[in-house]
């Protein structure tokens, strides 16, 4: 079977390397403007101008990743480091889950929400996730996931994933699976 190729985009990261740059020239005009006699010299401020345009880059490689989903299992490559991809055969992966983060604000308003796409293996923990937004042909590449998983779609609302993203604990369901 052909595998089916899905190229997201981490929007985060992304930003990340956006302002990068931004603050190294930020930083450097703040310290040229005050005249800091100890780190006002042109080393340090190549330095510092260096180190922006590197985290630039790196979060801009890191931003991009490939989802390969075919017959033997589910291949997560990453642009930077190709190398330290996550593959997972079908037999470790029980079911998938569709998770929508909801980070709260002061005063208990959502101040940030996002989905997710979890996969988890027969133990509830989870193995990999992705993001959702930002990634082409998606439904494509959930109709492959249905013939190969053996559960269906469980819809999550998570507020703190941390321990249960890295797979640390187990995912709770909202529905008792069947």
């Amino acid at each position: 079977m052909r595998g089916v190729k899905s190229i997201g985009i981490n929007y985060d990261r992304l930003s990340y390397a956006v302002f990068s740059p931004i603050l190294g020239v930020g930083l450097i005009a703040g310290i040229t403007k005050n005249d800091y006699p100890y780190v006002n010299n042109g080393l340090f401020l190549t330095l510092i101008f260096f180190l922006s345009v590197v985290l630039a880059i790196y979060f801009f490689l890191k931003s991009y990743n490939v989802l390969i989903i075919d017959s033997f299992g589910i291949e997560l490559k990453y642009l930077l480091f190709p190398s330290k991809s996550i593959k997972k055969r079908w037999a470790q992966i029980n079911n998938y889950a569709i998770v929508r983060i909801k980070r709260e604000g002061s005063r208990k308003q959502i101040s940030y929400s996002r989905s997710e796409l979890w996969f988890i293996d027969s133990n509830d923990m989870v193995l990999f996730k992705t993001y959702k937004k930002g990634r082409t042909n998606l439904n494509q590449a959930i109709k492959t996931i249905d013939r190969f998983a053996s559960k269906a779609v469980i819809d999550l609302e998570k507020t703190d994933t941390y321990y249960s993203s890295i797979g640390k604990s187990k995912v709770f369901y909202k529905k008792p699976l069947t």
